[in-house]
């Protein structure tokens, strides 16, 4: 009797301990799951004795719902809803991260969804091997994150710097074309000026005027300011410059297109125009130019 009253007493400590051990382990678990849903991504794990195609969804955690529509009860029965929700157009590229990921044991791969409701997301699926000890894959761990703002985002600026780059070029393109420069003979290139003229404009043309009266050998150069409707002193300097610079290349400059009011503005600011042909049309100054050509 004693001897049973003792067997009961070790039998219900022994109950006990269980009971504390298994109540730890349920704490444990719960606490897990806590911090799973605090994860901005569905956790899951599929297992499989041989063939990885083969594995089934072991666990998956409530945020994959959110992610694709899909309950975590469907992910468990469906072991083959993993690949047949990828984009028709990603499934060569998620079938080759899948060989990646037996090769090097870990995969990062982002690729697109199509959700229940026929939306399409994009996904980074990072994905870890488990293996036995002898190396044997019998497992896969990992992690799904929608990533389509992020990627949206990163189309948005790539766009954004395309367009910029687009602008870049149509700028250097009407930069280019506000500063032709154009032969009309062999000996007299013109550079007909049209609109405003701002400190860029104004290097432009000087550039260009510069190498293209190297490059031909002409001996006239006029600059003919017809279509520039407004001549400060910012633009009379640059003016200027671009026919000291003609001169300094050993060419004849001209100033053609000076109004009545330009020339009272180059007079009140005092700017010295010696060694500078001016002429009051385009036509006067090519007509002139040509008469010194021939008599050269």
């Amino acid at each position: 009797m004693e001897e049973q009253a003792l067997n009961a007493e070790a039998l219900r400590s022994e109950v006990a301990a269980l009971r504390a051990r298994l109540h730890e382990a349920e704490m444990r678990g719960s606490m897990l799951r806590d911090l799973i849903d605090c994860v901005p991504g569905a956790v899951w794990e599929s297992w499989f004795v041989e063939d990885p195609s083969r594995g089934r969804v072991g666990y998956v955690s409530r945020q994959i719902r959110d992610i694709t529509g899909y309950t975590q009860e469907e992910w468990l029965a469906q072991p083959n809803l993993w690949s047949d929700l990828a984009h028709p157009e990603d499934r060569d590229y998620v079938r080759a991260g899948n060989q990646i990921l037996e090769q090097n044991g870990r995969s990062v791969l982002r690729f697109r969804w199509v959700r229940r409701d026929g939306g399409v997301l994009w996904i980074e699926a990072q994905t870890v091997c488990v293996r036995e000890d002898d190396g044997r894959m019998v497992g896969l761990r990992g992690i799904i994150l929608d990533v389509t703002a992020a990627v949206r985002a990163d189309q948005e600026r790539a766009d954004a710097l395309l367009q910029q780059e687009a602008l870049r070029a149509k700028e250097a393109t009407l930069l280019e074309l506000s500063t032709p420069l154009i032969p009309v003979s062999e000996t007299v290139m013109v550079m007909p000026l049209v609109g405003d003229i701002d400190p860029a404009r104004a290097q432009r043309a000087i550039t260009v005027l510069l190498d293209g009266m190297a490059r031909s050998g002409a001996s006239v150069a006029i600059l003919d300011i017809t279509g520039v409707p407004q001549v400060d002193a910012e633009v009379a300097d640059a003016l200027v410059r671009a026919a000291r610079s003609v001169a300094l290349l050993g060419a004849e400059p001209m100033l053609t297109g000076i109004r009545p009011e330009v020339a009272q503005t180059l007079v009140s600011m005092g700017i010295d125009l010696s060694g500078i042909g001016t002429h009051s049309t385009l036509q006067t100054g090519i007509a002139r130019a040509m008469r010194r050509a021939r008599t050269r």
